[in-house]
């Protein structure tokens, strides 16, 4: 638990360069100013990360936020933390049967399915992701149907807790980095 939750919280790597950079780079500096002390948080694991990839993609942000909580109540297992009841995101053989689900359009349940089969095939591990190579580990995420370019370097940066990358196929984003620099 205790690896799982520094991984989370970007414990688990060694921060120590990071203000360096920002003597380097004025637009890292300006961040650094900006949000002092930030860390990302990370999710859970790679599985729930290429679900959200997967729910959340052609849809705003909150409709997916949205969904995903609908899913969590009604396919999860609750867990009561002092008389407050939290949901889990519903375990991979729950996605392995779902048969629709409102919200969900397209391929998106076809997609969710196979996650949900990969994930017990032991195919999305969170560790055994972090173990390999960069390209290793992108080409095995973009086996999961529905995962493609960004949705394999999102979970990459954001469940594997990979460092000094960026996403590479996010317009928008790059659109933000050329503005800064």
């Amino acid at each position: 638990v205790v690896e799982q939750v520094e991984r989370i919280l970007s414990l688990d790597v060694d921060g120590g360069g990071w203000p360096e950079v920002g003597r380097r780079d004025p637009v890292v500096a300006k961040l650094q100013r900006m949000f002092p002390g930030f860390r990302p948080v990370n999710w859970s694991n790679a599985y729930e990360a290429a679900a959200w990839c997967l729910i959340s993609s052609r849809i705003s942000m909150r409709q997916g936020q949205g969904v995903k909580e609908r899913m969590s109540r009604e396919l999860g297992q609750p867990i009561d933390l002092h008389g407050h009841v939290l949901w889990t995101f519903p375990a991979p053989e729950r996605l392995a049967q779902l048969g629709k689900f409102p919200g969900l359009f397209g391929r998106k349940v076809e997609y969710l399915n196979a996650l949900g089969h990969s994930a017990l095939a032991g195919e999305v591990d969170t560790e055994t992701l972090r173990s390999m190579p960069r390209e290793q580990s992108l080409t095995s995420l973009k086996r999961l149907p529905g995962i493609g370019e960004f949705g394999s370097q999102l979970v990459r940066l954001r469940a594997l807790s990979a460092v000094d990358e960026l996403p590479t196929q996010e317009p928008r984003l790059l659109s933000a980095l050329r503005t800064a620099y």
